[in-house]
């Protein structure tokens, strides 16, 4: 177990302090696991920030193996570890997560339940800038409820792609309604989506625009996208 913490996988050093065979610097245990999330097509993006009571907030871009990886099970622990050293070497009371849900809230429940955590959260809330120690999962919707620039662009983006999928389907497909699901839709982003869908119809194929609908359902419809369109499948009738 020397060589595992809470499944993120410690390395023993090439060069081993003559009174300490045992250290394990956490500068290598970062490097493998940063090295082995990079070489994934795919990782799962975590985006971290620390605000301080100035109003000074630091940014952070991390990258973390995707929840059914064999190694995700090391995720928190590298985000901890990661949290610990910017809280203790910059400070901050209040910290905003943007990625994976459940590493957020394991994240939250780690200051608020354990022993280590509540200790860091105390030292940097209540102690140092006496105010709440806060960690606050945020969401692309959240950002987009806040009027957030760089939300916007993403729901914009989304819809352009949306058009011109459309416009490609309708080579294949007699389309008439289209009816938009799913979380991505939920909030003010999904009327960005089809903005940014018709648009495109618009600019680039006006005659598709004239003739296909765009529905949007209520937000607690969106949310369940796959049991409505599953719901909605023609029955078949058993071959004898």
């Amino acid at each position: 177990m020397l060589n595992d913490n809470h499944k993120f996988r410690l390395i023993p050093p090439e060069i081993t302090p003559v009174l300490d065979p045992y250290f394990r610097p956490a500068v290598l245990a970062n490097k493998e696991f940063k090295a082995k999330v990079e070489a994934l097509k795919k990782p799962d993006r975590v985006r971290l920030a620390i605000e301080q009571e100035s109003g000074s907030v630091f940014h952070f871009n991390l990258s973390v193996f995707p929840a059914d990886h064999p190694e995700a099970s090391g995720n928190f622990h590298y985000l901890e570890r990661f949290l610990k050293f910017v809280l203790w070497s910059r400070g901050g009371y209040k910290i905003y997560f943007a990625g994976p849900q459940q590493l957020g809230k394991q994240l939250q429940q780690y200051y608020s339940q354990t022993a280590t955590g509540k200790f860091d959260a105390a030292i940097m809330g209540n102690w140092i800038y006496e105010k709440p120690f806060e960690v606050m999962i945020v969401t692309l919707q959240d950002m987009m409820e806040t009027d957030d620039f760089r939300a916007k662009k993403i729901f914009e983006t989304i819809g352009t792609y949306l058009g011109y999928a459309v416009a490609h389907y309708a080579d294949f497909y007699e389309i008439r309604n289209i009816l938009i699901l799913g979380r991505v839709t939920t909030g003010r982003g999904g009327s960005v989506i089809i903005g940014g869908a018709q648009a495109v119809l618009k600019r680039e194929f006006p005659q598709l625009l004239e003739k296909i609908a765009f529905h949007i359902p209520s937000e607690k419809e969106k949310r369940h996208g796959q049991a409505i369109a599953a719901a909605s499948l023609p029955l078949i009738p058993k071959l004898r």
